[in-house]
């Protein structure tokens, strides 16, 4: 099982919100449990491929998610889905360029304005996904 929902982006955008912090609790606590189920679908992955940088915020739509803006909410949260620093600083470069301070239409709004100020990396410098993903 890859973890990822057939009915697409958008509800996994509505689903993250409610058990990313869950499992971030559940870790700060010292419950473990939940750990290989959490980082098994490779969220970065996802993100990385069907997300795009348009001032729209278009992504690859599949399931019965909408094309546009369906990730509001999905990408703060799987920050904390790996330890890998470089995926990371991908993900974080990511980020900044597609609602963040570096993007054309930033999106203080919705579920990411409060889960970009608790797990955003801000101890980590971001990083163009080619250099952490080199071209095989």
């Amino acid at each position: 099982p890859s973890g990822y929902m057939q009915e697409g982006l958008s509800y996994l955008a509505y689903t993250l919100p409610i058990l990313g912090p869950a499992v971030y609790l559940a870790k700060s606590m010292g419950i473990s449990i939940l750990d290989d189920a959490w980082f098994r679908p490779d969220w970065h992955n996802l993100a990385l491929h069907i997300i795009s940088l348009r001032k729209r915020r278009n992504s690859l739509q599949f399931g019965v998610s909408d094309s546009t803006y369906s990730y509001n909410g999905f990408l703060p949260f799987i920050f904390n889905s790996t330890n890998d620093r470089n995926i990371k600083a991908a993900l974080k470069w990511f980020y900044d360029r597609t609602m963040g301070i570096n993007s054309s239409s930033p999106a203080y709004d919705g579920k990411d304005k409060s889960a970009a100020l608790l797990y955003y990396p801000y101890e980590i410098v971001a990083q163009h996904p080619s250099v952490v993903f080199p071209r095989s």
